[in-house]
């Protein structure tokens, strides 16, 4: 059973430093939005006790929660916070949005509207400038920012607000906002290919040249698999691979880099996924008589090569016999034969 959708916080005497209890009635709400700045109805606060208070969020349309709470004339006066339905673990096909929000407080600690707060500093976690997104005013003291993370890398920040705190700053990291809900889901192994799927409502971005090299791929089980080419097929990774055993157990180790939705989520666990090899045979689809003694076949792809120079794996009608098989091209095999009549047609079957 899953814990209480719950958050808790603590209120203190100013003169004392003790908890404070029996003021749940006493506290209200000054803000209570989602993302987009709409009102919501708002929760009843209830005593946990020892001077811990807690209130129960409701979460719409997969938005995020920003609040202030007035906590009166205690500490810390007020308490405010941003909610995400992820980091309760309620999981959507649509993701909430990925914003960093916080509150502005005038000098009489009021919640300020209006403030025009701008970024002293916004780097990567190696101290490189990054371009800084718009700062933008949710209403009712708070405000927020959609952060951009760059592959692999984190961002810290201070933002002047021009009143109370003077300061806002932060480190956040990209597996901090995505919490699981964008993940591979699952990969499938059919031939020669094997398609990674992700979670849905995100849309896969355009894959980096690092993610595109196949050297940045494994594969690990036997008979050994190599990846041999990389590709996003309709918001899936298409895998070429070299053709795995049939049955036999696999797992994909996906490297880092992979995001979604203009590189506002990046890919979280799991990356290693584990497959059974499905080997699909291709089908003959040509044959022709080139003497009495050779017929040339060519199949739908590539197959297993070991396969098909297997003689035994092959039957002609009317009684001919193959006494060799021959490699001309992946594609193209030709088959060696006793003597074929004059007009007479003849069906070859490959049955691996």
């Amino acid at each position: 059973m899953a814990s209480p959708l719950a958050v808790i916080f603590a209120v203190l005497d100013p003169a004392t430093g003790s908890p404070v209890t029996g003021i749940a009635g006493s506290m209200s709400f000054y803000t209570y939005k989602n993302d987009l700045g709409t009102n919501l109805a708002q929760p009843s606060i209830v005593e946990v006790g020892g001077g811990l208070y807690s209130f129960t969020p409701t979460f719409t349309a997969n938005r995020g929660i920003g609040y202030i709470i007035n906590v009166g004339n205690e500490i810390p006066g007020h308490y405010d916070g941003y909610l995400r339905p992820e980091d309760f673990n309620i999981v959507a096909d649509v993701p909430s949005p990925q914003k960093i929000v916080f509150a502005i407080y005038d000098s009489a600690n009021v919640p300020k509207t209006g403030a025009t707060p701008v970024f002293d500093t916004y780097k990567d976690d190696s101290g490189a400038n990054l371009s800084q997104p718009t700062i933008n005013e949710i209403g009712g003291g708070l405000y927020s920012f959609n952060p951009t993370f760059p592959i692999n890398k984190d961002i810290a920040y201070i933002i002047n607000t021009g009143f109370n705190p003077m300061r806002y700053s932060g480190y956040a990291r990209a597996e901090d906002f995505a919490n699981g809900t964008f993940i591979a889901t699952g990969a499938v192994s059919v031939g020669a290919t094997v398609t990674v799927s992700f979670s849905s409502g995100f849309t896969l971005d355009a894959l980096s040249a690092f993610v595109l090299n196949p050297a940045n791929w494994s594969i690990t089980g036997s008979p050994g698999v190599t990846v041999q080419s990389v590709a996003l097929v309709a918001n899936q990774i298409v895998l070429t691979t070299t053709t795995p055993g049939s049955g036999a157990s696999y797992n994909l180790l996906l490297p880092a880099g992979i995001t979604a939705n203009g590189g506002t989520y990046f890919l979280l666990g799991p990356y290693t996924l584990p497959f059974i090899g499905s080997v699909v045979n291709p089908t003959i689809v040509f044959a022709r008589s080139v003497d009495e003694h050779i017929v040339d076949i060519i199949f739908s792809f590539a197959p297993d090569t070991i396969l098909a120079l297997d003689i035994t794996k092959y039957t002609i009608s009317g009684g001919l016999i193959i006494s060799s098989v021959e490699k001309l091209t992946d594609t193209t095999y030709r088959l060696h034969t006793s003597s074929q009549a004059i007009g007479v047609s003849y069906t070859v079957t490959w049955a691996p």
